[in-house]
């Protein structure tokens, strides 16, 4: 084994549990729609990959990767390049936005339709259950809770519509409510699965069209998300949720998870 090998080994070991768990996604993202690498520019594009990669592990133990901040300015053709730079990471939801969204008065109307998705990003952490409700006049409304793990979802989510959940982390407690018939929708949290309804609910919100109840869990969870922009070798812009270490984000997933099934049903796309 080579000592590049060997060092990038002990680096993935040395990853927190959901460290390793997001780096796994990412080289599965770069495997499945990377494709093989060719043509002139074949080794500045591996070389990009790579860098990519390392700013992700980093990034997901809140440092600061050594590929960057190095102070040097880039020039009018990397500028140009799509693939040259990453934008750093930004904030996701304005705060003022989502202030202006709370409401005292959700379901008060009965709603036309409704998804759900459950989210827990710690082993032993509450697992964090979302309703969207499709309400009159092309509104949404979010309902937010939380259950320690274990507890029996199923009075909770049976009458609920469809429920998300992410088979990396919560296929016992999809099990659980399948075997109760409930319905339940495989939705990994992937760039591909991810971006586009992460976007979508931003959008809703700052249109106002989107509300909830002010729950303070979940409003914690949705400041907390930081979006992290990429440009692919397709120049597509794509979005993911990212977090500081320490964070947790698991309502804004599911929020952003449960958009992903109403998404899906407009176009008839499976997640």
């Amino acid at each position: 084994m080579s000592k590049q090998a060997t060092s990038s080994k002990e680096t993935f070991k040395s990853l927190s549990a959901f460290a390793q768990e997001q780096a796994h996604l990412v080289l599965a993202h770069y495997l499945k729609d990377g494709g093989p690498v060719t043509g002139a520019n074949a080794k500045e594009l591996c070389e990009e990959a790579a860098r990519n990669i390392r700013a992700a592990f980093a990034e997901l133990e809140g440092r600061t990767s050594p590929d960057q901040g190095s102070g040097s300015a880039p020039t009018a053709e990397e500028q140009d390049r799509a693939m040259s730079a990453e934008p750093a990471d930004i904030e996701w939801m304005p705060l003022d936005a989502w202030v202006s969204a709370a409401t005292t008065a959700i379901g008060a109307q009965p709603p036309f339709k409704q998804w759900s998705a459950i989210c827990s990003t710690d082993p032993d952490g509450p697992v964090s259950i979302v309703t969207l409700y499709k309400a009159p006049k092309g509104f949404y409304e979010v309902r937010f809770s939380e259950m320690p793990r274990g507890e029996n979802l199923v009075k909770l989510l049976e009458a609920s519509g469809p429920v998300a959940y992410d088979p990396w982390r919560n296929t016992r407690e999809a099990q659980s409510l399948f075997v109760e018939g409930v319905e339940t929708a495989r939705f990994g949290c992937t760039v591909a699965n991810m971006s586009e309804p992460m976007q979508v609910a931003r959008d809703l919100v700052c249109a106002g069209l989107l509300r909830h109840d002010g729950h303070p869990i979940l409003t914690d969870h949705v400041m907390q998300v930081l979006d992290r922009c990429r440009v692919t070798s397709s120049l597509k812009r794509t979005h993911y949720p990212a977090r500081l270490s320490g964070q947790r984000i698991d309502g804004a997933l599911a929020l952003i998870m449960a958009v992903g099934l109403v998404l899906g049903e407009g176009s008839g796309a499976a997640v």
